[in-house]
């Protein structure tokens, strides 16, 4: 069964129940296909085959490829302890700051200074 619609579908916080599959068009940058009300620029879209954008302020800010590839835009942050773990490659298209140590636990020569 599917349904098509035009338009807006509103709902209360207490909708229930299975709604299936939600399908949309695919939006863009500018106007992602998952929005919000009080921010249209702010939100998600079909990038390209198989591949997702978040975007934030009209801008993409993270592409996810069919590959499983993400390519930010802008910094990354953590804050708190983060780890990263099975990494296969890291590339940083500009400076890469780093506020302790970065540790390669494949030999001996365990940090990089």
């Amino acid at each position: 069964m599917a349904i098509h619609l035009t338009g807006n579908i509103t709902g209360s916080a207490s909708s229930t129940g299975s709604f299936g599959v939600i399908k949309s068009t695919n939006g863009s940058v500018s106007a992602p296909s998952f929005a919000f009300n009080d921010d249209t620029d702010t939100g998600m879209y079909r990038h390209s085959a198989n591949a997702l954008a978040l975007i934030t302020g009209g801008v993409s800010r993270l592409h996810i490829s069919s590959a499983g590839v993400a390519t930010f835009s802008g910094n990354i942050a953590t804050s708190g302890t983060g780890t990263i773990t099975s990494v296969s490659s890291l590339t940083a298209g500009g400076t890469l700051y780093v506020d302790e140590n970065i540790r390669h636990t494949g030999d001996t020569n365990n940090y990089i200074n």
